[in-house]
Order: structure tokens, then C-alpha cells, then sequence
């Protein structure tokens, strides 16, 4: 997982630029300055401005010396993964590489399919109920 689409995205917005933002009437979440949520929920803002400064400053300090090349635990090298990046393009169809930003899981990706059988399999079941509670009444 990582906080942004690439090195040049994630220079651009380092620790300090973020901030803790309203996600509701009760809850808070991490934006960049210009209003990117990177994630969070949380039901205190303390809490959510104690996990800004721990854990998402490390994961981003982590993203900054992976994407410099320095191996990190259980990571797979930056440089690995953007020579492997022509053959995966082209295993799934497309003639250029994927752009900065573009949604992993757009329609027609097996992310996509998958949670449209689990809509129909539930849909399914529940139409199956309905007639076993019609049988049996």
C-alpha cells in the first residue's frame, strides 16, 4: 500500500502539509493540503492527529527511502516493480502503461467482478429465504 501514486506525488506532499479534517458530525480523517483524503477514521480528533504524526509519517518516511532504493522489510523493491511494470501492462491489455492516479479497480477488473458476484450470490440467497418463509409461512 502506498500513501500516493508515485515518487513525484508523494515529494510533493510531505508530513507537514497535512492536516486533520471534519469526515462527518462525529468523525475525523488525514487530507493532504489540498483536501486528498489518505485515510483515517477516527471518532476523537486527538486520536486522528496522534495516528497523523505516528504511523502515517512513518509509512510516508518508509515510501520515501523505498522509492530512493533502500530495501525495506517485506517490501518489494521500487526499481523491481517499475521494470515488471511493461510486461503487467501488457498482460492486461493495454498499449501504454498505466497513468499516475488511475483507479486499480475500474469496471471490468476482476475487483469489479468479484464484488458483483458476491451482490448476486447475496441476491440469491435472499430470494431463496423469501420462498422457503412463502413455502413454510
Amino acid at each position: 500500500m502506498t500513501l500516493f501514486a508515485g515518487p513525484d506525488e508523494h515529494a510533493a506532499n510531505p508530513p507537514t502539509t497535512w492536516k486533520v479534517v471534519r469526515a462527518g458530525t462525529r468523525h475525523w480523517t488525514h487530507a493532504t493540503a489540498a483536501g486528498v483524503v489518505i485515510g483515517g477514521r477516527y471518532d476523537r480528533k486527538r486520536d486522528a492527529e496522534t495516528d497523523l504524526l505516528t504511523s502515517y509519517a512513518r509509512l510516508w518516511d518508509q515510501e520515501s527511502r523505498w522509492y530512493a532504493g533502500e530495501p525495506i522489510d517485506n517490501w518489494r523493491p521500487y526499481a523491481e516493480l517499475m521494470a515488471e511494470r511493461p510486461a503487467r501492462d501488457a498482460w492486461r491489455g493495454r498499449d501504454a502503461p498505466a497513468e499516475a492516479g488511475e483507479v486499480p479497480h475500474a469496471k471490468g477488473s476482476p475487483h469489479d467482478r468479484r464484488r458483483t458476484d458476491t451482490k448476486r450470490r447475496r441476491l440469491d440467497r435472499s430470494r431463496r429465504l423469501e420462498r422457503r418463509s412463502m413455502r413454510y409461512g
